[in-house]
């Protein structure tokens, strides 16, 4: 879709940019072919955002172009008021960088199939795979404090440590068992993480990415040296398995990252290992895009849980314009800061929202396949969850090598959007193994959805 049509209409400005009107989009933007036999490309329809540089309201220049590439960060970029990272000397004080040493995974062992929804809403395999990309999704009998403990200790093992060893413990989700204590308190007692702090973050879909960014600037910063960031939800809790518009997208899952400091004086700085530049940001304008109206304040105390108000909203059309843009940005943000650009990337592993929001994305950036981690077929949208579950398969599967440029990316409620820039160490097998895992499944999936199905039939009586 052209720069032009992707124009907020609605009086918010545009993820990590500031607002142009029509007529300075289409100059800056003209229309125009994918430059060469871009992955994906054609199959969008969307055609690549070129032209001279697009100014931000952060002053980078992240969609900096020739006019002869696809919208691809190739551009390195004045640091203002910073020193250009590539041109810190090799002397001076050690690096301090997030390493990410373990990782960890939780998929629960219940599947619901593209073929059981065609029973239990109007809609077929093929309408949810060309529009979605998935196959099936994980459905959890159990608890998000369980989710989060399985993939926490394949994480820890992964890196050779013990829980002891944690200064720090992020939950992110926007499903947590309980308001209080929070999840990251309930995972810290399981796991006799004594030492460490914690606490939950909400970012929605981007919260993985914005717990790493936390973790990362506190090691930099001196403040912790080993932290564990958990991408966790249950989110079938919260779908009215009614409405196909959002039934088909979303599964539970868990995943799971231990960051250490890395701080070698004998490790130059161009080559150190670890986090490299990031890129947060929010836009509270567009929240209304995705909305979970229960679990919190609003409402009466002696009122029941009304199903109009417990199920998630969520605008398909809006977030694809505006997830694509927000991405595509943020990632030519994070890689300025890192003095990089799309064509230092290895491998990208993005929020798994819908597989045409990632071709898209992907696309513009000028990524082939082999630089994109995908997983949704099988896992659908988890949310939070997704980056690092998409990162476990990627290490499992040979798609992440020693010392390669990876990137994370996510877009999600609030709005919110963010992307992290790392150097991988020379570590990508895991130190050990743990057989932590949920407990006996004792139902169906149609079981385990009854309960939901039966909660939100008045809305469709």
């Amino acid at each position: 879709m052209g720069a032009d049509r992707d124009r907020d209409d609605g009086g918010g400005r545009d993820p990590g940019s500031i607002r142009l009107d029509s007529r300075a989009l289409r100059a800056r933007h003209p229309r125009g072919a994918l430059g060469g036999a871009r992955w994906w490309g054609a199959a969008v329809g969307s055609p690549a955002l070129r032209g001279p540089p697009r100014p931000t309201a952060r002053g980078g220049d992240p969609g900096a172009s020739d006019g002869d590439e696809d919208h691809r960060c190739l551009h390195r970029v004045v640091h203002r008021g910073r020193p250009d990272p590539r041109r810190l000397p090799h002397g001076g004080r050690p690096v301090t960088r997030a390493v990410i040493t373990g990782w960890g995974k939780c998929r629960p062992p219940l599947s619901l199939t593209n073929a059981d929804l065609e029973r239990l809403v109007e809609t077929s395999d093929d309408w949810i795979a060309d529009r979605t990309g998935i196959v099936e999704r994980g459905m959890c009998h159990m608890e998000t404090t369980d989710m989060a403990e399985v993939a926490a200790r394949h994480a820890l093992a992964a890196a050779g440590l013990e829980p002891t060893d944690l200064d720090l413990i992020i939950m992110c989700t926007l499903t947590p068992e309980v308001s209080c204590p929070s999840g990251a308190c309930s995972l810290q007692e399981r796991l006799g993480a004594v030492n460490a702090a914690a606490f939950d973050l909400n970012a929605a879909c981007s919260g993985f990415v914005y717990g790493s960014v936390t973790a990362a600037s506190m090691i930099a910063a001196g403040a912790k040296r080993t932290v564990l960031v958990v991408g966790v939800e249950k989110l079938h809790f919260l779908i009215d398995y009614r409405d196909r518009n959002t039934c088909v997208l979303f599964g539970d899952g868990a995943g799971a990252a231990v960051y250490q400091a890395s701080d070698d004086p004998d490790v130059p700085d161009a080559g150190a290992p670890g986090v490299l530049g990031t890129d947060l940001g929010a836009d509270g304008v567009a929240g209304s895009t995705m909305v979970v109206p229960t679990l919190g304040s609003r409402g009466e105390l002696s009122s029941f849980r009304d199903p109009e108000h417990s199920r998630l909203h969520f605008e398909g059309q809006a977030v694809f314009k505006i997830a694509v843009r927000g991405m595509i940005d943020s990632v030519c943000r994070a890689l300025d800061r890192a003095g990089l650009t799309a064509d230092d990337v290895d491998l990208v592993v993005p929020h798994q929202a819908n597989e045409r929001i990632v071709r898209a994305a992907a696309s513009r950036l000028g990524l082939t396949e082999d630089q994109v981690m995908l997983n949704i077929a099988t896992h659908g949208n988890t949310s939070a969850a997704s980056i690092p579950m998409a990162l476990n398969d990627a290490l499992d599967t040979a798609r992440v090598r020693p010392g390669d440029i990876v990137v994370f990316t996510a877009f999600g409620g609030g709005v919110t959007w963010g992307s992290v820039v790392l150097r991988w160490g020379d570590r990508v097998e895991r130190l050990g193994t743990s057989d932590a895992a949920l407990g006996p499944v004792d139902m169906t999936v149609d079981e385990l959805l009854a309960r939901n199905r039966e909660f939100f039939a008045p809305l469709h009586d």
